[in-house]
């Protein structure tokens, strides 16, 4: 429980004037170049000079140190007891930068557990025409072909899957099945399949369970949670227009057919286009509303609501996320959140278009999916208009 005091029946007057650790600020403390036990603590005694409840430790570009190594794991301990020292908390985090997944390319250097896409495109040659060179084709053929027959309105006048090497009626599509190439940014590997349960499991044996070994003992006292940041899938991609011919991604992982055959008894290959032209008329697609839907409880379920015997009991907090997930499938994910006991970061910058209703969103975030606990966290770029701070 992050705000134990919030079980009392009222709070005293005094800890408002002199709050403790938990009701004060704590930032997300950049560790980069070479770090020391005697830096962390002098940088630890500074917070607390400014009056700082605490912090996250949050690696960032420049680290020197190896990540997860037994050098860096004993300056995470470090710091936790100089903050239990302090009466402080120590917030851990569990990545390399961000997103949260890779464990700083740790697991996938095995490449069963890299993003995937599918890649949809007309170009059956030189399909990376006209996109970054994000992705890597690792199979010569296509997984599916289709027939693309549009109306002068370019809604979709016909479709049918045909062999690689049928002719066309119509526009020949393409769609393969496409890992993410290795990065810089994931220190030589790739983002990890946030689709795929056995990844994440992974994610989460080097990560959460490093930490539960080597300062668990700390687990909802000094550290009150850990923060997994801005987890996510493959960015969805749509035609700029749809008589466009381009190169078009959507999320997905290995088993997504067999899936989705066992969620609804189709071939998902079978209605495939209607993902990307819309009907005639633009009338609902039922197949394509099952395939963002599926998308999004297949996120959910590999991702938020995975649990490790070993960390189970510790809260996770759930950062903001760009593409996917805690955003752009909020209601798979704020369910799951409450289900497990977690909470929800939400950012001022995802909320731009919503920004003069960020304390309603609050307040229902936290009314209607944590009741039980009547907390919720805020992570905030800059403070929102006419906020008081009050929660319900």
């Amino acid at each position: 429980m992050l705000y134990k005091k919030n079980v009392e029946k009222s709070l005293k007057t005094e800890l408002f004037k002199n709050p403790t650790s938990e009701f004060r600020g704590t930032p997300f403390w950049a560790l980069n170049s070479y770090l020391t036990k005697e830096e962390l603590c002098r940088q630890i005694d500074v917070f607390k000079e400014m009056g700082l409840g605490g912090f996250h430790l949050h690696v960032r570009t420049g680290l020197e140190n190896e990540y997860l190594s037994e050098e860096y794991m004993e300056l995470v301990k470090d710091t936790v007891v100089k903050a239990k020292s302090e009466e402080m908390l120590a917030w851990l985090y569990d990545e390399d930068r961000w997103p949260s997944g890779a464990a700083g390319g740790l697991v996938t250097k095995d490449e069963k557990y890299r993003s995937r896409c599918l890649f949809f495109t007309p170009f059956r040659e030189e399909k990376h025409s006209g996109i970054n060179d994000y992705w890597v084709n690792k199979k010569e053929n296509p997984i599916a072909c289709y027939d693309i027959i549009l109306d002068s309105n370019g809604f979709l006048s016909s479709y049918k899957k045909i062999g690689e090497n049928d002719e066309a009626e119509g526009t020949k599509w393409y769609a393969f099945l496409e890992l993410a190439n290795p990065s810089s940014w994931y220190n030589g590997q790739t983002y990890l399949d946030t689709l795929s349960s056995a990844a994440v499991k992974k994610f989460v044996e080097i990560t959460h369970e490093k930490y539960k070994d080597k300062v668990g003992d700390e687990f909802d006292k000094t550290i009150p949670a850990i923060f997994t940041d801005e987890p996510q899938f493959t960015r969805k991609a749509v035609l700029n227009n749809s008589f466009d011919k381009m190169n078009i991604t959507m999320p997905w992982t290995d088993n997504v057919p067999e899936l989705y055959k066992e969620m609804y008894g189709e071939d998902i290959f079978d209605t495939l286009p209607e993902i990307f032209w819309d009907k005639p008329d633009s009338a609902p697609s039922v197949h394509r509303y099952r395939y963002h839907d599926f998308i999004a409880e297949l996120f959910a379920t590999s991702y938020p609501r995975f649990k490790s015997p070993k960390t189970h009991a510790l809260p996770v907090v759930f950062g903001k996320s760009a593409t996917a997930g805690i955003t752009t499938n909020a209601g798979n994910t704020l369910q799951t959140l409450k289900i497990s006991g977690k909470c929800l970061i939400l950012d001022i910058f995802l909320l731009l278009f919503l920004k003069n209703f960020f304390p309603c969103v609050c307040a229902f975030v936290a009314q209607y999916f944590f009741y039980s606990s009547k907390k919720i966290l805020v992570d905030t770029k800059a403070p929102p208009k006419k906020f008081d701070g009050r929660v319900g």
